[in-house]
């Protein structure tokens, strides 16, 4: 059960700085129950994950002029384990194709969030931003293998981790080019970002060989490029989409074992949709077309090998 309350304010002075804060109250009551059956005998197993949090939020606005601002801003967040998480009934993680198993003694992360962002709008459709970020997390959740088993993967909290990097995006209009360019556009975004983990006494002792190393699940380099068609009169849309993320640690290795990495991975994606009438529209959606070999490595060795495969679906929309 999540109970959660809200508010927010928000002051202008001088029509160029923006003062804006919030508040939100979460009452966060979780609870899993798993059994297991041993000859006759049913064992349960409950975890609880019980917590009220505060959440504030504020940034602050400048209008340097009409069409430039920078914003700075702070958070604080929180990620919860989910229910699978949280239980130790194993299951197959579609993501690593691997037996995996829940932690009920994991807790939630704690997340600081800062952020400085700079804005300047070429028109009411183009724009251009850079950015730069930072997060620190407390206890924050990895997977990683169980010490002695066959591949076998759990969770764990670890001390702390940081996220720190720069982030820059940009979308543009074509038509300046050509005239027969006017219904194209072209944007994307690139983030460069570093990661830093401090493990417990308890990860110490199994992941002596990892100390220091990045946070599992984390990029230091993600790229993202759309190319785009907008024709309002024809009621026609169509982007192009793709993405490539640099390694990053899939699971987490233990007593001495090398830690696993999914090596970069290109993915392409196409969306169309076409308004008819005032009531009717068709979508296509195409996921995936490169059909790209994803590849999981271990020291020098790939440990698996595999596609994805596309994803092709097509849906009818009527609106009343």
């Amino acid at each position: 059960a999540l109970l959660s309350y809200y508010g927010q304010g928000e002051l202008t002075l001088f029509d160029t700085v923006r003062f804006t804060g919030g508040l939100r109250w979460e009452d966060n009551d979780q609870r899993v129950e798993t059994f297991k059956i041993t000859g006759k005998k049913r064992e349960s197993v409950v975890s609880t994950l019980k917590q009220l949090d505060m959440l504030p939020e504020a940034s602050a606005t400048w209008f340097i002029s009409e069409n430039q601002q920078l914003r700075l801003g702070y958070s604080e967040t929180i990620s919860r384990p989910d229910f699978r998480e949280l239980s130790p009934a194993p299951f197959t993680d579609p993501s690593t194709n691997l037996e995996t198993t829940g932690n009920p003694d994991l807790k939630q992360t704690s997340i600081l969030n800062y952020d400085v962002r700079w804005e300047y709008y070429l028109s009411n459709t183009e724009n251009v931003s850079a950015g730069f970020f930072w997060k620190d997390l407390t206890t924050p959740i990895e997977k990683v293998f169980v010490a002695g088993t066959a591949g076998l993967l759990t969770y764990q909290n670890t001390e702390f981790a940081n996220i720190y990097g720069f982030e820059f995006e940009f979308l543009k209009e074509l038509g300046f080019l050509t005239p027969e360019l006017e219904n194209f556009y072209i944007g994307g975004n690139y983030t460069w970002s570093e990661s830093t983990v401090e493990l417990t006494e308890e990860n110490v002792e199994a992941q002596t060989a990892n100390s220091g190393r990045g946070l599992q699940g984390h990029s230091p380099h993600v790229f993202n490029i759309q190319i785009g068609y907008d024709n309002s009169q024809w009621g026609t849309r169509a982007t192009l989409l793709y993405n490539v993320a640099a390694e990053r640690i899939v699971s987490v290795g233990l007593l001495g074992a090398p830690d696993k990495y999914e090596q970069p991975f290109n993915q392409l994606d196409f969306v169309a949709s076409q308004q008819v009438n005032d009531w009717f529209s068709i979508k296509l959606r195409a996921r995936n077309l490169w059909d790209d070999t994803v590849k999981v490595t271990q020291g020098a060795e790939i440990t698996r090998s595999y596609r994805r495969g596309r994803d092709f679906s097509l849906s009818f929309n009527i609106n009343f």
